[in-house]
């Protein structure tokens, strides 16, 4: 967006940055998603803190998924254990499938991986985390008429998917 590849974007997690506009569409929840054997069934919500003790799979740094996760770890004074990092989804998804690990994903895509009954999808509490999700385009160029109805567009799709609620706490 920045260098005019692109006229607009929908980013997750951005902190305000000089010459971008932000029109906020929701909040995003992220969950946990791992097979179901480490789950022993369960599909209740989870406690941050209970993530010390499950191997995680996680992209690296700087990714905001990541970073979110570390924030909740320091907040929760607990150690995350990442056994893999990679940038990859499909690998990470992959790598859960086969039982070496859990990950954190948003909730709106883990209901695409559970529906297969391979993997299961567990809410976090204390914290729950989250991340807002916004259309971002430059302060120098406003958004045409079409990219306007795009956006309302995205913010009633957003809201039927039920992401514009606040991660519960």
């Amino acid at each position: 967006i920045e260098i005019g590849q692109l006229d607009f974007g929908i980013v997750f997690g951005v902190k305000p940055t000089r010459g971008l506009s932000m029109h906020p569409l929701g909040t995003q929840n992220v969950c946990l998603l791992m097979r179901p054997d480490r789950s022993k069934a369960d599909s209740g919500p989870l406690e941050f803190k209970a993530l010390q003790n499950l191997p995680m799979i996680l992209p690296r740094r700087p990714n905001r998924l990541r970073l979110l996760a570390e924030e909740a770890a320091l907040r929760c004074r607990i150690k995350l254990n990442i056994v893999f990092e990679m940038q990859s989804l499909s690998t990470i998804l992959r790598l859960v499938e086969h039982g070496y690990g859990a990950t954190l994903i948003a909730d709106t895509g883990s209901a695409l991986r559970v529906s297969g009954g391979n993997m299961v999808s567990r809410q976090l509490v204390k914290p729950a985390l989250g991340h807002d999700v916004c259309l971002v385009h430059m302060d120098s160029k406003p958004l045409s008429r079409a990219e306007r109805a795009i956006t309302e567009i995205l913010k009633e799709l957003m809201a039927a998917a039920k992401l514009s609620r606040k991660p519960k706490a």
